[in-house]
Formats: C-alpha cells, sequence, structure tokens
C-alpha cells in the first residue's frame, strides 16, 4: 500500500516582471498523505503565492485551491458522507487564501546554532461541508445536507537557538485559534483536516497520536 505519493510541479519567478516581488506557482499537484498528516487525505489541486523580502522579514500571499478528501482515523477507507457530494471517492472542495509573515534571524536555513525563528499565518478557508439534518426539510437528502462554510484560523511558531560551547540549546512554541465565520452552531469547529491536535511526533512528544483529547463544558471528550 503506497503511504506517501506527492506530484508538484512548480514555477519560481525570483523577480517578477524585474521587481522585487517574487512568484510561485504549483499546479496541477497532487499529495497522497497517509503517512506524515494526522488525518489521512489526498488533495488535487493549485498553489499560487506572491512574496517580498524586506530584509530578515518576508512576507506572502497565497491562494490554495481544488478538492480534498480525507479519513477518519476510525474508518478503514474514505467515507462517502464526509463528502459535499456524497460520492463514493468522499472529494469536496476547498479553496485557502493564506497570508503569512516570516522572520528569519537565524545564523543558518539548514542548521541553526543560533537566533531566533518566527513565523505566523492566518488563512480564510471556505469549503462545503456535508452535515446531519431533519430529514423532510429542505435541501436534507439522506439525512444530509451541503452547507458552504467559511473559516478563520491562525497559527504561529518561534524557534529559538542558543549555542552553549559544543552543543546548541533549541526552544520551539507553536500556537493556534480557529473559528467559524459563520454564526450556525453545527459549523463552529474547523473543518477535520484542519483542527489543532496533541499527541504524536508531530504534536506533543511522550504521547501518542490523539493522545491529548479537547473536552466541552460537561467533560464529554470532542470529535477528532
Amino acid at each position: 500500500v503506497v503511504r506517501y505519493l506527492s506530484v508538484l510541479p512548480s514555477y519560481y519567478d525570483s523577480r517578477l516582471a524585474g521587481s522585487e516581488f517574487s512568484l510561485r506557482v504549483v499546479a496541477p499537484y497532487y499529495v497522497h498523505d497517509w503517512a506524515i498528516l494526522a488525518i489521512d487525505q489526498d488533495k488535487l489541486g493549485g498553489l499560487a503565492e506572491l512574496a517580498r523580502r524586506f530584509g530578515k522579514l518576508s512576507a506572502s500571499v497565497g491562494v490554495d485551491g481544488g478538492l480534498i478528501r480525507y479519513k477518519r482515523p476510525e474508518l478503514s477507507d474514505f467515507d462517502p458522507r464526509e463528502s459535499s457530494a456524497g460520492t463514493s471517492g468522499g472529494w469536496q472542495p476547498q479553496v485557502q487564501v493564506i497570508p503569512r509573515l516570516t522572520y528569519d534571524g537565524t545564523d543558518s536555513p539548514l542548521n541553526p546554532t543560533r537566533g531566533v525563528f518566527i513565523t505566523a499565518a492566518a488563512p480564510l478557508i471556505n469549503t462545503v461541508l456535508r452535515l446531519p439534518c431533519q430529514p423532510g426539510t429542505a435541501g436534507c437528502t439522506s439525512g444530509y445536507t451541503n452547507q458552504l462554510a467559511n473559516f478563520y484560523k491562525w497559527e504561529a511558531s518561534g524557534k529559538a537557538f542558543i549555542p552553549i560551547r559544543a552543543a546548541t540549546l533549541a526552544f520551539l512554541v507553536h500556537a493556534g485559534y480557529g473559528t467559524t465565520l459563520s454564526d450556525r452552531d453545527s459549523d463552529r469547529a474547523l473543518p477535520l483536516t484542519e483542527r489543532f491536535r496533541l499527541g504524536g511526533n508531530f504534536g506533543l512528544r511522550g504521547y501518542q497520536d490523539y493522545g491529548l483529547r479537547q473536552y466541552d463544558n460537561r467533560g464529554c471528550t470532542l470529535a477528532y
């Protein structure tokens, strides 16, 4: 079974039309990731990013759109109920607009031994969710309805490197927040592929994947 596959044809222009801006285009791309990300997923789409550097600070804005499908941890295959169209493939559309700021004050981009690195992004996410509904209501088919939903998410990471003789002491801090831009209670949570998780090598080490759960006001665990 193939656990990871990515096809990323890319174009990069470091001085777009002779200006100080750079342009990166990755299209069309395909990523099959059942190994690295917390949620097994496939994505087919395109990305365009415009950026400019101001010394150690760089600013960029990108647009990433396409079709995505994902598999919940407790399922062995993609669930058609997770797709906006209810198809067997489980595909649904998703578009993100991603502004980002990055400051790189380290002595090396590959193997830093001193300095500080900070990056922050605030993506706006537009997607179609397939949500449970009451049979007989308008737009309700087989107990589900398609709803266009918009989300706001920000996350930031900071790294610090301090040399101590022959060794380097490194620190990492990561924080994030996400919410809906809709008034509907049914889509308060971020899409499953965008939610924050703790546990595992890419979350909080020492705990297994999903080892730290979120709880509501009643003390019940929230869904992944």
